[in-house]
């Protein structure tokens, strides 16, 4: 990890994580949550990459992407009651999904900000961490998004972006092409 402090990022290399993820999962179980994929939950490890980025209990966590709240709702309980997760994206189907299962589960520490393309339209000085995942490749206008973001950051908060390697990804999506593939890879973030 580098810190970039004029635009107070971290980025996590894909393949420091996944290597580090496919070693812990030889030696720890995490457990598999009912609405998920096993191997999704086993080679991804959302609470290892949780823990890696240095969430605490009281932050302000922005999942930006965070589409139906995968990582969001494991945020959630990291950060606990003082805390707070800014579930973020342009999906509004996907955050309605997300509003529902938080409703469902009395999650009452997950805020829904839908954003835009090319601003996520968080609230100004208010995060500690704004985690993307899988996401930067999809943002059309990166440089702008990112520009946008950074204001929604506290005086020492971090961007930290996990893009994970295209050949783990494809084993949620078998029927990628090699188009997919290099759409995930780390030469396109």
């Amino acid at each position: 990890m580098r810190p970039i402090r004029s635009l107070h990022m971290i980025v996590l290399l894909t393949t420091a994580v996944v290597a580090a993820a496919f070693g812990l999962a030889q030696h720890q179980h995490e457990g598999s949550p009912q609405d998920r994929d096993r191997d999704r939950w086993m080679w991804q490890l959302p609470r290892h990459v949780i823990d890696s980025i240095g969430v605490k209990p009281g932050m302000v966590v922005a999942d930006v992407g965070a589409g139906d709240g995968y990582f969001t709702l494991l945020l959630a309980e990291k950060v606990g009651e003082g805390g707070r997760v800014l579930a973020n994206d342009i999906d509004e189907r996907a955050l309605g999904l997300l509003k529902e299962r938080c409703t469902k589960g009395s999650i009452e520490n997950v805020t829904i900000v839908p954003g835009r393309p090319e601003d996520p339209l968080l609230p100004e000085a208010a995060v500690d961490i704004a985690l993307l995942v899988n996401v930067i490749h999809l943002i059309e206008k990166p440089t702008i998004f990112l520009e946008n973001l950074k204001p929604s950051l506290k005086p020492e908060g971090v961007i930290v972006f996990v893009q994970w390697d295209a050949d783990k990804m494809a084993v949620e999506s078998p029927g990628w092409d090699a188009e997919d593939r290099a759409r995930y890879s780390q030469q396109t973030t």
